[in-house]
């Protein structure tokens, strides 16, 4: 996830924070970067799909935020393993 802030010096820094729909704290968020990571392996039978609530704001102490969804979906690959990236982005 990537977000741009106009704004220049210290107000300009992006944090990331996951706030809804990281169940079992499956997903890591790097809170500087936006990149979501994976902490565990996932079951395509029981859930094909997340829907994670994200968060960036440029300060945390000002309230100056945007709130998106991101969908991370899993797949099987055709050998019937579970597949997914590691490391998934939403631009």
């Amino acid at each position: 996830m990537t977000a741009v802030d106009r704004d220049v010096g210290k107000h300009a820094k992006i944090f990331y924070y996951i706030i809804l729909g990281n169940e079992n704290g499956s997903f890591s968020l790097d809170r500087t970067t936006g990149s979501i990571y994976t902490n565990t392996s996932f079951d395509h039978e029981e859930k094909n799909e997340y829907n994670l609530l994200i968060k960036a704001t440029n300060d945390p102490q000002y309230y100056v935020s945007e709130v998106r969804t991101v969908c991370v979906p899993l797949m099987h690959s055709a050998n019937s393993t579970l597949c997914y990236d590691k490391k998934y982005k939403n631009i």
